[in-house]
């Protein structure tokens, strides 16, 4: 994948196995993965409500473990500046957790069946709200955090183990930036088995889908604007990867590659909200797409 062409880079492996498997041990110490969830009981008496869901300011495990050697990194200074410019800034970092099936009670499987997006935030003791725990996601643009600024960012994502087909490995739609910011959920149809269908008002693309496995300390960008999600995280040990996004420093046309990229966006630049199409109780009407993705 070529950033400039399709909106997605793979930059291969670029950091140390050994300081990943060192970090992946630091955050494992932190809790006990068994006993993440609130009982259904204190769940329905709504007592954690008005606590934050995700990693926020002062509730962030990322930023209480050694992670020098990711953002210290020559590479990824280097990936970040051709992308960004060089005087990029850090606009959010944070874990991201693929929860196996077997770690969640069945009581919250039940409740959350055929969602598009499964944030396992609220069902989470408090106390371990410092990551973002997910059962998959449906085909999504990061410009959801941001509806209403324009693509002055990337999304960075690095694997600190192993991610195969059965890993929840990242999902994108390459190209699909072109159509611009588009209203939540998407409409997309699977043309073939190795062809998709998203149409943008009148604006249409057919792509391909792109699944992003890799190896331990294999690093990843791609444009706000890029369509991608997960499906259901499928093995028995969790799927921990570290999410970043980093802006640009400065709103000027400075020639960097997410510069040269947004030339070429054919719809629009922002959005004053994303979620469109949403019941009485805030769930999407329509069905999870990429949980029903046929990839034979």
């Amino acid at each position: 994948m070529n950033f400039l062409k399709n909106g997605i880079k793979k930059c291969g492996v670029i950091f140390n196995k050994k300081d990943c498997n060192n970090l992946l041990k630091e955050i494992r110490q932190s809790r006990n993965f068994n006993n993440l969830f609130l009982s259904k009981n204190v769940w329905n008496s709504k007592k954690y409500n008005s606590e934050k869901k995700n990693p926020g300011p002062g509730r962030n495990l990322l930023h209480k473990v050694e992670t020098k050697f990711i953002f210290e990194n020559k590479n990824f200074v280097k990936i970040l500046s051709n992308t960004l410019g060089n005087n990029y800034r850090i606009l959010d970092s944070k874990l991201v957790m693929g929860v196996p099936k077997d770690l969640i009670p069945q009581w919250i499987l039940d409740h959350t069946k055929n969602n598009h997006t499964v944030n396992l935030g609220e069902y989470i003791k408090p106390e371990y709200r410092d990551v973002t725990y997910f059962r998959g996601i449906d085909f999504h643009q990061d410009i959801i955090d941001f509806p209403t600024r324009t693509p002055d960012f990337v999304t960075v994502y690095l694997y600190l183990d192993n991610v195969d087909l059965k890993s929840a490995p990242l999902y994108l739609l390459p190209n699909s930036h072109i159509l611009g910011a588009d209203y939540y959920p998407h409409n997309i149809k699977q043309k073939t088995n190795k062809k998709i269908f998203y149409k943008v008002n009148k604006k249409k693309l057919i792509s391909s889908l792109e699944v992003l496995v890799g190896k331990t300390g294999s690093l990843f960008l791609w444009h706000p604007f890029i369509l991608h999600g997960t499906q259901p995280h499928k093995k028995d040990i969790a799927r921990i990867s570290v999410r970043i996004l980093a802006e640009k420093n400065r709103q000027v046309f400075i020639g960097c590659d997410l510069d040269k990229l947004n030339k070429k966006i054919k719809g629009k630049m922002k959005l004053q909200i994303y979620n469109k199409e949403l019941n009485k109780d805030g769930i999407n009407k329509k069905k999870n797409f990429i949980n029903r993705l046929n990839q034979k």
